[in-house]
Protein backbone atom coordinates (compact mmCIF):
# COMPACT_ATOMS: atom_id res chain seq x y z
CA UNK A 1 0.00 0.00 0.00
CA UNK A 2 1.37 3.26 -1.01
CA UNK A 3 2.01 6.07 1.53
CA UNK A 4 -1.21 8.65 2.44
CA UNK A 5 -1.07 11.14 -0.32
CA UNK A 6 1.22 9.84 -3.03
CA UNK A 7 -1.01 10.15 -5.43
CA UNK A 8 -1.83 13.27 -4.93
CA UNK A 9 1.99 14.11 -4.90
CA UNK A 10 1.94 12.43 -7.85
CA UNK A 11 -0.49 14.37 -9.70
CA UNK A 12 1.31 17.62 -8.69
CA UNK A 13 4.70 16.54 -9.79
CA UNK A 14 2.85 15.89 -12.91
CA UNK A 15 1.50 19.34 -13.60
CA UNK A 16 4.26 21.43 -12.24
CA UNK A 17 7.13 19.45 -13.09
CA UNK A 18 9.55 17.71 -10.58
CA UNK A 19 11.96 20.02 -10.79
CA UNK A 20 10.10 23.31 -10.02
CA UNK A 21 8.65 21.27 -6.84
CA UNK A 22 12.55 19.48 -6.28
CA UNK A 23 13.53 23.88 -6.40
CA UNK A 24 11.03 25.26 -3.99
CA UNK A 25 11.60 21.96 -1.39
CA UNK A 26 15.02 22.98 -1.01
CA UNK A 27 15.05 26.34 -1.33
CA UNK A 28 12.25 26.59 1.55
CA UNK A 29 12.51 23.55 3.83
CA UNK A 30 16.12 22.52 2.95
CA UNK A 31 14.86 18.95 2.39
CA UNK A 32 15.78 16.72 -0.23
CA UNK A 33 12.78 14.65 -2.30
CA UNK A 34 14.90 12.20 -2.63
CA UNK A 35 14.24 10.80 1.31
CA UNK A 36 10.23 10.38 0.19
CA UNK A 37 11.77 6.98 -1.14
CA UNK A 38 13.85 6.17 2.14
CA UNK A 39 11.89 4.48 5.25
CA UNK A 40 13.43 6.49 7.83
CA UNK A 41 11.53 7.00 11.24
CA UNK A 42 10.46 10.69 11.14
CA UNK A 43 11.31 10.95 7.67
CA UNK A 44 9.79 12.79 4.41
CA UNK A 45 6.33 11.35 4.12
CA UNK A 46 4.38 12.83 0.47
CA UNK A 47 1.55 14.21 2.82
CA UNK A 48 4.25 16.30 4.28
CA UNK A 49 5.85 17.75 1.02
CA UNK A 50 1.98 18.68 -0.05
CA UNK A 51 1.44 20.42 3.22
CA UNK A 52 4.62 22.39 2.38
CA UNK A 53 3.15 23.30 -0.75
CA UNK A 54 0.02 24.84 0.73
CA UNK A 55 2.02 27.00 1.77
CA UNK A 56 4.69 28.21 -0.14
CA UNK A 57 5.29 31.77 -1.15
CA UNK A 58 3.54 33.38 -4.48
CA UNK A 59 6.96 33.66 -5.92
CA UNK A 60 7.70 30.08 -5.59
CA UNK A 61 8.64 27.90 -8.86
CA UNK A 62 5.86 25.94 -7.69
CA UNK A 63 2.89 28.61 -7.29
CA UNK A 64 4.51 30.00 -10.75
CA UNK A 65 4.10 26.57 -12.52
CA UNK A 66 0.30 26.29 -11.20
CA UNK A 67 -0.75 29.93 -12.12
CA UNK A 68 0.98 29.23 -15.72
CA UNK A 69 1.63 25.85 -16.58
CA UNK A 70 5.30 24.57 -16.49
CA UNK A 71 5.70 26.32 -20.15
CA UNK A 72 5.10 29.38 -19.04
CA UNK A 73 6.23 29.11 -15.23
CA UNK A 74 9.36 32.00 -15.34
CA UNK A 75 6.93 34.36 -16.86
CA UNK A 76 4.59 34.29 -13.62
CA UNK A 77 7.35 33.83 -11.62
CA UNK A 78 7.38 37.33 -10.46
CA UNK A 79 3.34 38.02 -10.84
CA UNK A 80 2.24 38.14 -7.27
CA UNK A 81 -1.09 39.22 -6.59
CA UNK A 82 1.19 42.64 -5.43
CA UNK A 83 2.55 43.03 -9.04
CA UNK A 84 -1.08 42.48 -10.57
CA UNK A 85 -2.75 45.15 -8.47
CA UNK A 86 0.11 47.47 -9.35
CA UNK A 87 0.07 47.22 -12.63
CA UNK A 88 -4.21 47.76 -12.30
CA UNK A 89 -3.27 50.83 -10.58
CA UNK A 90 -1.09 52.10 -13.09
CA UNK A 91 -3.86 51.27 -15.71
CA UNK A 92 -6.07 53.39 -13.73
CA UNK A 93 -4.30 56.42 -13.73
CA UNK A 94 -3.15 56.54 -17.45
CA UNK A 95 -6.63 56.22 -18.23
CA UNK A 96 -7.73 58.79 -15.98
CA UNK A 97 -4.83 61.13 -17.38
CA UNK A 98 -5.71 60.31 -21.00
CA UNK A 99 -9.39 60.88 -20.03
CA UNK A 100 -8.42 64.39 -18.27
CA UNK A 101 -6.58 65.55 -21.62
CA UNK A 102 -8.77 64.04 -23.91
CA UNK A 103 -11.75 66.10 -22.38
CA UNK A 104 -9.16 69.32 -23.08
CA UNK A 105 -8.14 68.81 -26.11
CA UNK A 106 -8.77 69.67 -29.50
CA UNK A 107 -7.62 66.51 -31.04
CA UNK A 108 -8.08 63.13 -29.07
CA UNK A 109 -4.85 62.12 -28.09
CA UNK A 110 -4.38 58.29 -28.56
CA UNK A 111 -5.50 55.74 -25.35
CA UNK A 112 -2.72 54.14 -23.17
CA UNK A 113 -1.33 51.06 -23.40
CA UNK A 114 -1.92 48.92 -20.83
CA UNK A 115 1.10 47.81 -18.93
CA UNK A 116 2.22 43.80 -20.46
CA UNK A 117 1.07 40.94 -18.13
CA UNK A 118 2.08 37.72 -18.39
CA UNK A 119 -0.23 35.52 -20.41
CA UNK A 120 -2.47 32.83 -18.90
CA UNK A 121 -2.44 29.10 -21.22
CA UNK A 122 -5.49 28.09 -22.62
CA UNK A 123 -6.34 24.31 -20.97
CA UNK A 124 -6.47 21.66 -23.41
CA UNK A 125 -9.91 19.72 -22.77
CA UNK A 126 -9.51 16.66 -20.04
CA UNK A 127 -7.33 14.06 -21.06
CA UNK A 128 -8.43 10.48 -20.19
CA UNK A 129 -6.36 7.91 -18.32
CA UNK A 130 -6.24 4.51 -19.63
CA UNK A 131 -7.32 3.64 -15.64
CA UNK A 132 -10.75 5.67 -16.49
CA UNK A 133 -11.46 3.72 -19.88
CA UNK A 134 -10.51 0.64 -18.28
CA UNK A 135 -13.11 0.92 -15.93
CA UNK A 136 -15.63 2.40 -17.66
CA UNK A 137 -15.41 -1.06 -19.82
CA UNK A 138 -16.04 0.83 -23.05
CA UNK A 139 -13.84 1.79 -25.86
CA UNK A 140 -12.42 5.29 -26.00
CA UNK A 141 -14.83 7.49 -28.61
Amino acid sequence: MSAPGSLALDRLIDQVGGTALDADVRRYYRADLTHLWHDTPGGLSPRRVLWWVEHLPEDSATVAALRGGSDHAAEHRAWTSTAHLLASVVDAVQVNTWTTVAAHARRRPKPPTPLPRPTTPRRAGRVVTVAEIAAAGRPPD
